[in-house]
């Protein structure tokens, strides 16, 4: 049996060799990986950086009203994650009361919506309402204007995963108005189905 015996680690990948059949080389995924004889490869921590797992109690991050600037109505955000540096991912599970929304804002590296409870209302600018439920996945691009909310009659919860530019995650602008929160150009709230990647 050809037992690992070598593993040479580059930016390009890791190339694998055996004892008993040197010529028998493999190479491994584009990362640094160390296979120690006889057991299973697993991944090295990447260069430069260094510690140990971490796991977060359940109720162990902060929880806090929605701050005014940002939000309009009854909000609650809770702090999920915010991975260290190098990586710049934050998450939080936010809250929203019947009628509470964000003001307008964009984010320099976009962001993931996951709809967890609840009717929620998402509106790009320029661009119809539409309407967000339970499994569904929004996909709102980097630098997009818009602003995302329950609906009148509903409460809506969605986890909310964000990356920072800069230490920057979100460019907060102007309060969605009554006009614009109805609908565009004063319409009235129509119920637009977002096309989405809906979770089994």
């Amino acid at each position: 049996m050809n037992v690992p015996a070598i593993v040479q680690s580059s930016a390009r990948g890791a190339q694998v060799f055996f004892q008993e059949s040197p010529n028998a080389a493999f190479t491994l995924f584009q990362s640094p990986f160390h296979i120690t004889p006889g057991a299973q490869g697993i991944p090295a921590v990447p260069n430069g950086a260094s510690g140990m797992i971490k796991i977060t109690q359940h109720g162990s991050q902060p929880s806090m009203d929605g701050a005014a600037a940002n939000f309009t109505g009854i909000v609650r955000v809770d702090a999920l994650f915010q991975a260290p540096m190098p990586a710049r991912v934050g998450g939080a599970t936010v809250t929203f009361a019947p009628g509470a929304r964000t003001v307008w804002h964009s984010h320099p590296l976009g962001q993931t919506l996951h709809v967890v409870a609840g009717t929620g209302l998402v509106q790009q600018w320029g661009q119809a309402v539409q309407t967000i439920r339970p499994g569904d996945l929004v996909w709102i691009p980097p630098n997009t204007k818009h602003w995302h909310g329950a609906t009148a009659t509903s409460t809506m919860v969605h986890i909310a995963i964000t990356e920072a530019l800069d230490g920057k995650a979100a460019d907060w602008m102007e309060p969605v108005n009554t006009d614009q929160y109805g609908g565009v150009s004063g319409c009235s709230r129509r119920a637009y189905r977002v096309p989405t990647l809906r979770l089994e």
